[in-house]
C-alpha cells in the first residue's frame, strides 16, 4: 500500500514540477520569439530556467496550433492558477510543447493561467 502512496505522491510532485517549470519559461520568453519544432528545454536550460529531471533525454518540442485544429486523442489534465500578468490588456499568451505521446499548452490571460496537458493517462 505504501508503494502506491509513494507512486502517486511522486506523479504529484512531478506534475507540480512541470507546472512551475511552464510558469518560469513563460515568465522568461516570448512566444513570438520561439520557432515551432525548437526544443524548449534547450531554450530553458539556456535561460537558467529549471528543467524537471523526468523531462532530461527527450525533448519537448515547441508547437503552435489553433484551438480548433488542435485535437488529441485521450485525456486532459487542466492545472489553473491566477494570473502574474501585471497589464489587464495584456494578449492571451500561449506556449505549446510535445514531449513524447503528450501535449503540454500553458496559456495565460491577465485573469488566468492555465496549464493543460493532452494525452493517454
Amino acid at each position: 500500500m505504501a508503494a502506491e502512496s509513494d507512486a502517486l505522491l511522486l506523479s504529484l510532485a512531478d506534475v507540480a514540477d512541470l507546472e512551475d517549470f511552464m510558469h518560469d519559461l513563460h515568465a522568461r520568453v516570448d512566444d513570438r520569439d520561439l520557432s515551432p519544432g525548437e526544443d524548449l528545454t534547450a531554450r530553458a536550460a539556456t535561460l537558467g530556467v529549471r528543467v524537471p529531471e523526468f523531462l532530461a533525454g527527450q525533448p519537448l518540442v515547441y508547437e503552435v496550433h489553433d484551438e480548433e485544429d488542435h485535437r488529441v486523442d485521450g485525456r486532459a489534465l487542466v492545472l489553473v492558477r491566477p494570473s502574474a500578468q501585471r497589464s489587464p490588456v495584456s494578449r492571451l499568451k500561449i506556449i505549446c510543447g510535445r514531449w513524447g505521446r503528450t501535449t503540454i499548452c500553458l496559456e495565460c490571460g491577465w485573469i488566468w493561467c492555465r496549464v493543460v496537458i493532452y494525452g493517454r493517462f
